[in-house]
Parts: C-alpha cells; sequence; structure tokens
C-alpha cells in the first residue's frame, strides 16, 4: 500500500513538472544573414539566465513568412534540448518583448521632443502677439521717440521671432512624421495574429546562463543584381560595377549584421532527374477520345517538389567584400556590420568591382535598324565571376543605355551592347532600276538590288561588322540566285556579313542583289 501511494506521489510530481514547466519569455536579435535572390537564411541569438529544472521557452516576434521545417535551435551549454516547437503566436506577446520596448521608447523621446517645441513655439508667438499689442498702444499715445523705438523692434526683434516660430513649425512636422512613424509600426506589430512563436522546452541541469542560436530560412528577404558598366574613349579598360537591390519585408529590423549574399537556390532539388522509358502506342482514331500517359518521375524527385509545393542606398562598400566561389553559386560576404529596417525598401550596396581589357567594335543590321551599336567582346571573362544581370552602361561619365549581361554562355569571349553611336551614318536603299517583278511564261520573276553606305564622321578609325541577308528557298520550286560583292555567307541561314575598318570622315559602300523565280500561279509566303 505505502509503494503504491508513493509511486502515486512521484508520479504526481513528473506530471506537474511537465506540464507546469516554468514560461520564459525570450527576445531573438537577428546577427547573421545570408540573403538569397528570394528568400533569407538567419541566424539569431538569445541569452538568458535559467535555474536548474524544465523550463519552456518562448521566442516571440519571429518572421511571419518562414519555413517552420527549416527551425532549428542550438547551443553550446550543457543542457538538453527536449523539443522545439512552433505555432501562430499571441499579439498580445508583443507588449511583453524588448521590441516593443524600445518601439515605445522611441515614441515617447519623439512626443516629448514635440511637445518641448510646442512649448517654445506658443511662447515665441504669444511675445509677437504682445509686440503687436504694443504697437497700437504706442500709436494712440504719440511719443515720437517711443515710436522710433517701437519701430526699431518692428525691423529687428519681431523679424527674428517669426524666423524662431517657423523653424518650430518645420521641426515639429518632422517629429510629428516620426511619431506617426513609430506609432504605425507598433500598430502594425501589436495587431498582426499571424507572427510566430518557437517553443524551445529545456532540462537545464544547473543554474546557468545559457545562450541560443536560432536559425531558419524566411521568404520575405531578398536581392537583385546590376551592373554599372563604365568605359573610356581612351582606354581599352571596362569597369564592371556590381551592385545589390537588397531588401526585407520579415517584420524584424536587422542591426548590425554579418550579411552575406548569395546566388545559391536553397529550395532548388538537389536530386538530378532520371529518364525512363518513353513507350508509344496506339489508339482509335476516334476525336471523342482523349488520351494520354506520362512517365513517372523518380520518387525521390516527386517527395521533393511536394515538399516545395507545401512550404508554397547607394553604399561604396566594394572594399567591405570578401568573394568566395563554390559549384553552384557565388557568395559575397560584407565584411562591415549591415543595417536594413523590414519595409525600408530597396538598399542599393556595392558589392564588387573589377576591370578588363575589351576589344570594341561596331555592329549595324541597316534591314532592320538603321543604328550602329557598339559592341564589346572580353576574353577569360570567366576570371570576372560575372553574374546574370541588367546593367547600366556609362561612357566618359555619361549614361548611354542599358543591356544584359549574360554570363551563361559556352563561348570564349563574352559579348554585350554598349549602345548606339549616331557618330556612325547608316543607309540602306532599294535600287530602283534594278527592282523588277515580271511574269515569264508560267515563271514569276523578282528581281531586287540594295547599296548600303556606312560613313565613319567621328575623328578615329573604327571596326564595323555589317549584316543583312538574302532569301533562302524552303521549296522546290522556289530558286534563288544571288550576288554580293566582298561578303560572307552562311549558307544555312543567308546571313551576310561584311566587316570593314573605316578611317575618319571615310564611307563605305556596299550592295547584294538577288532573283526569286516561282511558279506564277502559287503566292510567294514570307515575302
Amino acid at each position: 500500500m505505502k509503494k503504491t501511494i508513493i509511486f502515486s506521489i512521484l508520479f504526481a510530481l513528473l506530471l506537474n513538472n511537465e506540464t507546469f514547466a516554468e514560461e520564459i519569455q525570450l527576445d531573438a536579435q537577428v546577427k547573421k544573414a545570408t540573403i538569397y535572390w528570394q528568400s533569407a537564411s538567419i541566424e539569431a541569438s538569445a541569452s538568458k539566465y535559467l535555474s536548474k529544472g524544465e523550463h519552456l521557452l518562448i521566442i516571440g516576434q519571429m518572421p511571419n513568412n518562414i519555413d517552420l521545417n527549416s527551425i532549428q535551435v542550438l547551443s553550446n551549454n550543457k543542457f538538453n534540448i527536449v523539443s522545439v516547437e512552433s505555432r501562430v503566436g499571441n499579439p498580445d506577446n508583443f507588449k511583453k518583448s524588448k521590441q516593443y520596448q524600445d518601439l515605445k521608447d522611441s515614441l515617447e523621446t519623439y512626443e516629448d521632443s514635440y511637445e518641448l517645441i510646442k512649448i517654445k513655439k506658443y511662447a515665441v508667438d504669444e511675445e509677437i502677439s504682445l509686440w503687436i499689442s504694443n504697437k497700437n498702444i504706442g500709436a494712440k499715445a504719440g511719443n515720437v521717440v517711443e515710436l522710433e523705438d517701437l519701430a526699431e523692434v518692428y525691423k529687428t526683434r519681431i523679424p527674428q521671432l517669426k524666423r524662431e516660430s517657423y523653424v518650430y513649425d518645420k521641426n515639429m512636422l518632422k517629429l510629428k512624421e516620426k511619431i506617426s512613424y513609430f506609432q504605425n509600426l507598433i500598430n502594425e506589430k501589436g495587431n498582426r495574429n499571424n507572427n510566430v512563436d518557437v517553443l524551445v522546452r529545456v532540462m537545464n541541469p544547473e543554474n546557468q546562463n545559457i545562450d541560443l542560436i536560432i536559425k531558419y530560412l524566411c521568404y520575405d528577404a531578398g536581392w537583385s543584381a546590376f551592373y554599372d558598366i563604365r568605359s573610356e574613349d581612351k582606354s581599352d579598360e571596362i569597369s564592371f560595377i556590381l551592385k545589390a537591390n537588397v531588401w526585407q519585408n520579415s517584420g524584424i529590423d536587422f542591426n548590425n549584421i554579418d550579411l552575406t549574399l548569395s546566388t545559391g537556390r536553397p529550395n532548388n532539388s538537389s536530386v538530378k532527374p532520371e529518364l525512363y522509358d518513353w513507350r508509344l502506342s496506339l489508339a482509335a482514331n476516334d476525336p471523342r477520345v482523349i488520351s494520354y500517359s506520362k512517365p513517372l518521375m523518380n520518387a525521390e524527385v516527386a517527395a521533393d517538389q511536394a515538399v516545395v509545393n507545401m512550404k508554397s542606398m547607394a553604399q561604396g562598400m566594394s572594399s567591405f567584400v570578401e568573394t568566395s566561389e563554390s559549384l553552384n553559386k557565388i557568395e559575397y560576404h560584407i565584411t562591415k556590420s549591415f543595417d536594413i529596417s523590414s519595409g525600408e525598401g530597396k538598399k542599393i550596396v556595392e558589392i564588387q568591382s573589377k576591370s578588363a581589357k575589351a576589344n570594341y567594335r561596331y555592329v549595324t543590321i541597316p534591314k532592320l535598324d538603321n543604328k550602329a551599336y557598339l559592341i564589346a567582346s572580353i576574353n577569360d571573362w570567366d576570371q570576372l565571376m560575372l553574374t546574370n544581370a541588367e546593367a547600366n552602361v556609362f561612357i566618359n561619365g555619361a549614361f548611354i543605355s542599358k543591356t544584359i549581361i549574360n554570363p551563361a554562355t559556352i563561348e570564349d569571349s563574352l559579348e554585350f551592347s554598349l549602345g548606339d553611336d549616331e557618330s556612325i551614318k547608316v543607309e540602306r536603299k532599294l535600287v530602283n532600276d534594278m527592282n523588277s517583278s515580271k511574269n515569264i511564261g508560267s515563271t514569276k520573276k523578282i528581281n531586287q538590288k540594295y547599296e548600303i553606305n556606312v560613313r565613319n564622321t567621328k575623328s578615329k578609325a573604327i571596326k564595323i561588322d555589317v549584316l543583312d541577308q538574302i532569301p533562302l528557298s524552303g521549296d522546290k520550286n522556289i530558286e534563288i540566285k544571288w550576288s554580293a560583292t566582298d561578303a560572307s555567307v552562311e549558307a544555312e541561314t543567308g546571313k551576310l556579313t561584311w566587316s570593314y575598318e573605316i578611317k575618319p570622315q571615310e564611307t563605305k559602300k556596299m550592295s547584294y542583289e538577288f532573283e526569286i523565280k516561282y511558279p506564277k500561279k502559287m503566292i510567294l509566303l514570307g515575302w
């Protein structure tokens, strides 16, 4: 009987300890962030002195849009982490957090400043009213000396007071904006009903201060890359300045964090696809029967995709950036502490600056456009560690155009356009004397001849490729003859290319012609 009673008491104590473990609210501060194109891997920390025993640590006000499966809680202290869970947070918990207190303190500071300036402005406005009242009294008194003194006051003192009142008005307006900002921020965070709490149940063997590291993936952050490409007329060097538009709307400000920008994609499937038998079968030629089948995916790929579907400032900081490249990504680690507030918008950061020697030439396609485009060609471009991005082009410090950097090429050289040059004049015209369309028996014959003129009005020689094309026959009944002086031709595409070096103020002329024959009873498509 005694053993039964003792066992019951022990069981009740254990049950009581499990059910009523001490709940402790913690605030986690973001320390590190690796930001990808459309997500961010966050590392936050929290500390607390804990007595011996079991505790339920509630880490509140985590970002809303986080991957719950990615949450990890780590520590170097000697205690046991019994479980880690997550739940939709209680908005009232926000008022117990350090973040709320910091925002409230900031709001009260601005409100106090506003009231103090309001008092000063009231005193200034009252003095102005007093002087205006004295003006009326002095005018009635009629004392010339007093009137002169009063006039002098109006020239000096009253303008000074009005300037002070104006400055106070401006300062009060700025403070109102700050007060409104912090009040809205407090209301926004306090009204959330979908913020996330992380519940960490720990068994602490002794009284000690514990340090927690919380890691998770957040989908309310990202960055996009763009380049400034800079070139000078007198130099064959071209500079690539990589910049990042960094943003985050996590609901938590990132202050003094260790930031890394990565081109990796954390949600990409790491399982390679597999090819399976592609077997064809026959079905009755009946339009009412619609049937198809698809080869089965690899089971691991299917499972991985199912998980994914369920989860469905310009700062010159390039000298503070360390770049590293692995097999499938490039990372830019900013060694200087970084700040970006939630909802702040895009923050521009310069993260890399590299230069390379470029070869320049012009390309024009007068059939489509009479402009000549300056093309830069770079050998050994893979040493630049470029990423796919839009680029702003500057020549001699002036903005010229936008272009695209696309390193996803297997060519030996990287080419991109630096915009058109109005100093290169291009003209393409149909020679009327050689243009004809006539019927000969059962055959229709078309003759055309084009002349192209390119003039270099620059003060230095240029290299230029002039592109055009001849039609190709897509039918055995269509016969085409052509001629093009000094042009190279691609037989498969019909593309004609003239390559010249044109001296200053020199004009190059080129021409080509073709003849088309086909049955006159037919319609010539593509003409």
